[in-house]
């Protein structure tokens, strides 16, 4: 973590924010690192004492920090130093279902799409970067106003990367809970960046990652989308890249969106509406049920419905298709069209519907 975009972003603790406060944390200590960052260390809200970890330059700033913990152990203690056969062998040892399997194959999957064009190597059948390609559309549809960015679900950070080169003016800011796609974009971003490709089954190729072009102006934090630890209005852009359908509750997760961003700000969503419970309850759908309604069970229908009628502060500006692919194995991808839309921050004149 650099302290200079500490002190910009001014992070606010979680817990507080949950209940209705906002204050900022502080560093309160630095185990390793230099006057310029922090690798290991503590920050700490001076009002709840509530402490969050700085792992690998990554600050934590979670609400639920240690049911996160738990459940993301693996992650945080996992080595990098295995040769390639040892990884092999752990990989067939732990089987399919395993978490190291999953990590690899997440990391597969989304590492490919965000930084697969600094790997050697090409997949015609599934070329990378279309979550950069989305990224840059949907800023040619509503450019950003004045203030920094946040892109809210960044993975491994490739999409942050994208904006960070097209406003270098700019702080930009990635957002995600998934710590090893946080930390494969730190180590790639530092020049030390390798990812396994999955070939089938438990088989993967592991590839050296480019350096790529540095970005100074960004950083990948730990964070939740539906309580960014962000001041109300401290953004003058944020993104939402196939995040929607992602989340257990997509309309707090867009309400909080609306919450960081300045008035008048664009928010840049982009959905394949592709819900699953293994994500979202179906109460929480936006769409994708009840099609006897005037909206037929249509999300895009049912998110323009709720702009309509002031339920969420945004103005349509633009909205556009767009193309999603993200390579599963060598002889295999998921091929999705997803809806684009540029919205502009309002002012919100309605009470949040749910179950819609």
């Amino acid at each position: 973590m650099q302290l200079a975009h500490l002190q910009a972003l001014q992070p606010l603790c979680a817990i507080c924010l949950g209940q209705g406060a906002q204050n900022r944390i502080a560093l309160s200590r630095r185990d390793l690192g230099d006057d310029e960052q922090v690798l290991q260390g503590l920050l700490q809200c001076p009002v709840c004492g509530m402490e969050y970890p700085i792992i690998d330059g990554i600050p934590i700033l979670l609400p639920k920090l240690r049911e996160w913990v738990q459940g993301s152990l693996f992650h945080l203690v996992k080595r990098h130093d295995l040769s390639h056969s040892l990884d092999s062998l752990l990989g067939d040892c732990s089987g399919p279902d395993g978490a190291w399997e999953s990590t690899r194959a997440t990391l597969s999957c989304y590492g490919w799409d965000h930084w697969g064009e600094y790997m050697d190597g090409q997949d015609s059948a599934c070329p990378p970067g279309a979550v950069r390609s989305l990224s840059k559309t949907l800023t040619e549809m509503r450019p950003c106003q004045t203030g920094p960015l946040i892109d809210v679900g960044c993975g491994p950070g490739g999409s942050t990367h994208s904006f960070a080169l097209a406003h270098p003016e700019r702080l930009v800011v990635g957002v995600d809970m998934n710590f090893s796609l946080l930390q494969a974009g730190h180590r790639i971003l530092a020049g030390q960046g390798e990812l396994p490709l999955r070939q089938e089954g438990v088989v993967h190729h592991w590839h050296a990652v480019r350096r790529p072009e540095t970005a100074p102006n960004l950083a990948l934090w730990c964070a939740d989308a539906r309580l960014l630890p962000f001041a109300s209005g401290s953004f003058g852009g944020a993104s939402s890249l196939n995040v929607v359908d992602s989340v257990d509750n997509p309309l707090q997760h867009i309400q909080e969106l609306a919450r960081v961003l300045d008035h008048g700000a664009s928010a840049w969503l982009s959905s394949p509406f592709d819900w699953s419970t293994r994500a979202t309850h179906v109460a929480q759908w936006l769409g994708a049920h009840s099609q006897r309604g005037d909206h037929g069970g249509d999300s895009r229908k049912v998110f323009l419905g709720m702009l309509k009628r002031g339920v969420l502060p945004f103005q349509l500006h633009a909205e556009s298709q767009g193309e999603w692919r993200l390579r599963t194995g060598a002889r295999s991808h998921t091929r999705y069209q997803v809806w684009l839309a540029a919205l502009e921050k309002g002012e919100q004149i309605a009470v949040a519907e749910t179950g819609v």
